[in-house]
């Protein structure tokens, strides 16, 4: 354990950063190839993707560890964020961004599908 002010570093911690920095990652990474290929913005938006992946993300885990919200809503908050975030900033009609969404939801199932067959990890998903 390592003390830092008046929290404590655990190695649970530690993980738990880590896996929010890998799915920020993650995440920048399905939004910038849909807004790509299926928005067709040019140059591909690393930094809009980046915003919106932090974001969606930061606020789930603050709704979770501040505010203590249900599970239930804690999981829908990063998929409402993305949906509301990629309307604002890439200025695409909604069909276009209902269609980002629903492709990136699908890829967000598949890897954590893969993750939990490879790795035996189920705590990915929240139901």
């Amino acid at each position: 354990m390592i003390r830092e002010g008046i929290y404590i570093v655990t190695p649970d911690f530690l993980m738990v950063t880590l896996a929010v920095a890998i799915r920020i990652v993650l995440t920048a990474l399905i939004v910038m190839l849909l807004a790509w290929y299926i928005l067709q913005i040019r140059p591909i938006p690393y930094v809009k993707a980046f915003l919106i992946s932090s974001a969606a993300h930061l606020l789930a885990k603050a709704a979770d560890v501040l505010l203590h919200w249900p599970l239930e809503i804690v999981a829908a908050i990063p998929g409402l964020v993305l949906l509301v975030l990629t309307f604002l900033l890439f200025d695409a009609s909604v069909k276009r961004v209902l269609a980002v969404w629903f492709v990136g939801f699908g890829i967000y199932l598949v890897i954590h599908a893969l993750l939990s067959v490879l790795f035996d990890v189920t705590f990915l998903f929240a139901f």
